[in-house]
């Protein structure tokens, strides 16, 4: 079965039987409309008194150019010293400004796009200059004035126009704010490395070789004494002695400010200071060193 809504309740009442026979000055239905007219009229003077206030209020805005622009070079400084530490200074100085600028660009174009329509909306009617005219003229040319009726019903092939031009630009408008955001995320990195006491006592057993400066008694009670043997025969470490060898260790944390600009791929400019922890490379240089088997695929 269909969906059968409840009617809404009229406003105007049926005018009924003898509609026909009425006169002016009779009894009708439609003399509601007269209260409504008079309602309607209280609420657009009440309206229209209130836009004094709120246009002089956009004086204020009249030095927006300036003030952005000291909004701009102060947010440059503030970065340039808050984020100074950083390794990529200039780089997220650069980046960070980018998207605040592009987030006031679009509050710029929702503003214009705004004050354009309300100049539209705040016009003055056409059609009243012309009516104004006509009853200066008198009565005759009233009575037989040709008159566009859509300025009288209204028009809403017109408000569609004007409503199509707002809601293009407003599409721009968002896809600006779109693209004026990013976020921060936090990394680790877990790498293998060799661990520092078998590091301590390759070096120690090269600089032996090299000066004749013997390995130092509590280096050699660290190392296992199979893995020294190792070592010391110049051999391939094998895979039970690996975990004396090496160690998994996690660096971080590095933060990253990430963005990605309309589909396509997502950039990154990293966070991290001067002083954050890199991984070691250990470099296996000298007479001895870690010889490991290569593992194939």
């Amino acid at each position: 079965m269909a969906d059968r809504r409840p009617k809404a309740g009229r406003r105007i009442p049926p005018s009924g039987e003898g509609r026909l026979r009425f006169q002016q000055g009779d009894v009708h239905a439609l003399d509601v409309q007269l209260d409504e007219a008079r309602n309607v009229k209280e609420q657009l003077d009440t309206t229209a008194a209130q836009l004094p206030d709120l246009l002089a209020s956009l004086e204020q805005f009249q030095q927006t150019p300036a003030r952005l622009a000291e909004e701009d070079d102060a947010l440059a400084t503030f970065l340039g010293e808050h984020y100074s530490d950083r390794k990529h200074v200039e780089h997220i100085q650069a980046t960070l400004m980018i998207f605040r600028r592009k987030r006031a660009l679009a509050r710029l174009l929702a503003a214009e796009s705004a004050l354009r329509l309300a100049l539209e909306l705040l016009a003055p009617d056409p059609l009243i200059p012309h009516l104004v005219e006509l009853l200066q003229a008198g009565s005759g040319p009233v009575a037989r004035a040709e008159i566009d009726r859509e300025q009288l019903t209204g028009s809403p092939r017109r408000l569609d126009e004007q409503l199509t031009h707002v809601k293009v630009r407003l599409r721009e408008i968002q896809a600006a704010f779109g693209q004026s955001n990013g976020w921060i995320d936090i990394q680790y990195v877990r790498k293998e490395r060799v661990r520092p006491i078998v590091v301590q006592y390759i070096t120690a057993l090269n600089k032996q070789r090299e000066d004749g400066t013997p390995v130092p008694v509590e280096l050699e009670r660290e190392i296992d004494p199979e893995l020294a043997a190792v070592i010391q025969a110049r051999k391939e470490i094998p895979e039970r002695l690996a975990p004396l060898v090496y160690e998994t260790v996690s660096y971080g944390p590095y933060p990253f400010f990430r963005w990605r600009e309309g589909k396509g791929p997502i950039y990154a400019v990293s966070l991290a200071d001067t002083s954050v922890e890199m991984p070691e490379r250990f470099k296996m240089g000298g007479f001895f060193a870690i010889r490991r088997r290569k593992k194939h695929t």
